[in-house]
């Protein structure tokens, strides 16, 4: 799962994400892959996620994310 701010650290993110993959001679499935806004909410692991307004700060959210 690749979660991004904005679409150029996504970009980046994927390249980053290719490029171990091709080195561990892996690929991604297409029928299981997709681009989406967080917003629309999405399923993982037979959960939907979606997002709920936050009265905390972005960057504390940020922080707890890079901590899991």
């Amino acid at each position: 799962m690749v979660l991004a701010q904005t679409k150029s650290q996504f970009v980046a993110a994927r390249k980053k994400l290719f490029r171990i993959l091709r080195q561990l001679k892996l690929k991604l499935s297409d029928a299981k892959t997709r681009l989406g806004k967080l917003h629309d909410g999405f399923h993982f692991l037979d959960y939907l996620l979606n997002v709920l307004s936050s009265r905390s700060s972005a960057s504390c959210s940020i922080k707890y994310l890079k901590l899991l």
